[in-house]
């Protein structure tokens, strides 16, 4: 007797170097802290798996390391030609470096995909503009997200996202990538390059000071004898 095959579900990867926010990313999509670790289908590569919706799997794969050849970084890489829709994550405030990178490692050749910027707290004035430019380069969804405090819209919007994912616009790789500015910590005087060193010296020298006329007051009254008139109720000690 022929029995109908149950449909699969559609499987969507999470693929980006590490620290991009990618298992922060899952957490907020799948609701779920860690998932269920199993083989990623096609390859022997470890994922953790979570359910989005009846019909559509997330998969978050290990993440990649810049100019890294180890077997489980090539098939991170390798799996996404076994996954329905790719999503690249990437940080924004670094996009300008690791999308450019992470699309040469990747082959996506008619695959859909869409990219997710995460980090958006760190660079929230500029970041829609880049979101913008990065959809018109690429031709896919473009989403900015701070995947460690995932909002309800935000994961809504994402989720809407998977059913406009698309393949990458031809000849989108050989484009170059917009120049959004990594950021830095800010630089402080004592960074100057002729008045930092004697700034820095100088404060060294004041805070040393101050602790030694503390210490000083300190000993001058452990030393008075206990009953002492020389400090009487009402007078200042100097």
């Amino acid at each position: 007797m022929l029995t109908e095959a149950r449909e699969q579900p559609h499987t969507a990867v999470l693929i980006g170097f590490e620290s991009s926010g990618k298992s922060a990313l899952f957490r907020g999509l799948t609701g779920e802290e860690t998932g269920e670790e199993a083989n990623f289908r096609g390859s022997t590569i470890r994922s953790r798996k979570g359910r989005l919706t009846d019909g559509l799997e997330l998969a978050d794969l290990p993440g990649i390391r810049v100019q890294d050849d180890s077997r489980t970084t090539q098939e991170a890489l390798d799996s996404v030609t076994h996954a329905d829709i790719v999503v690249l994550v990437v940080r924004a405030t670094h996009a300008s470096v690791e999308l450019p990178l992470l699309l040469k490692a990747l082959n996506l050749d008619s695959k859909k995909a869409l990219l997710v910027l995460t980090f958006a707290d760190k660079q929230p004035n500029r970041l829609p503009e880049s979101a913008r430019y990065y959809g018109k380069w690429l031709g896919i969804p473009v989403m900015t997200a701070d995947a460690r405090r995932l909002k309800a819209a935000e994961r809504t919007e994402i989720l809407l996202s998977f059913t406009k994912a698309q393949p990458l616009r031809s000849g989108a790789k050989r484009m170059p990538a917009r120049h959004l500015s990594v950021v830095h910590p800010k630089a402080t005087w004592f960074e100057h390059p002729v008045w930092g060193r004697p700034l820095a010296l100088a404060a060294t020298c004041l805070l040393f000071a101050g602790t030694g006329r503390a210490g000083l007051s300190v000993v001058g009254m452990a030393a008075a004898p206990s009953g002492s008139n020389r400090y009487r109720s009402g007078q200042t000690l100097v």
